[in-house]
C-alpha cells in the first residue's frame, strides 16, 4: 500500500513539474511577442515620420504592405532602413508561427502591422483585432 501511495505521488509530482514548465515556457514565448511586436512599432514610427516612407512607390495614396520576412531581399531605402532598425537576425514570425506584415500610407504618417495575413482581422497596430495573442 505504501509502495502505491509513494508511486502515485511522485507521478503528481512529476506531472506538476511538467505543467509548471509549459506554462513558464507559454508565458515566455507570449512576453517575446509582446517585445517583438513593440520592436515593430517602434520601426513603423520612424519610417512613417521619416522620407523613408516614399521609398515603397510612387503612388502616395496606396498602402504598402509588405512581409517583413523578405524586407532584407528587397532593394531601396526604406527596406535597407527598416532592416538596419530591426536587425538582420530579427525572428519575423510570432511563436505561434504567424509571420509579421506592415503597411505604410506614404501620405501620412499611418502605419498597420497585421499577423498572419494582412487582413482587417489580422491587425495588430493600430486597431488590435488579432484573436490569436490577448491585447496588452
Amino acid at each position: 500500500m505504501m509502495k502505491k501511495l509513494l508511486t502515485i505521488a511522485i507521478i503528481v509530482l512529476i506531472g506538476l513539474f511538467i505543467f509548471n514548465q509549459i506554462k513558464t515556457n507559454n508565458e515566455e514565448k507570449i512576453k517575446n511577442d509582446y517585445e517583438k511586436i513593440n520592436q515593430i512599432k517602434e520601426m513603423c514610427e520612424t519610417i512613417a515620420n521619416s522620407n523613408y516612407k516614399y521609398t515603397f512607390g510612387s503612388d502616395t495614396n496606396t498602402w504598402y504592405i509588405m512581409e517583413l520576412e523578405v524586407i532584407h531581399q528587397k532593394d531601396g531605402d526604406g527596406y535597407s532602413k527598416m532592416e538596419e532598425i530591426l536587425g538582420e537576425d530579427f525572428k519575423t514570425k510570432l511563436s505561434n508561427g504567424d509571420k509579421i506584415f506592415v503597411g505604410f500610407l506614404p501620405r501620412t504618417t499611418s502605419y498597420r502591422i497585421y499577423a498572419g495575413v494582412p487582413e482587417e482581422s489580422n491587425m495588430i497596430y493600430p486597431d488590435w483585432n488579432y484573436s490569436e495573442l490577448e491585447q496588452k
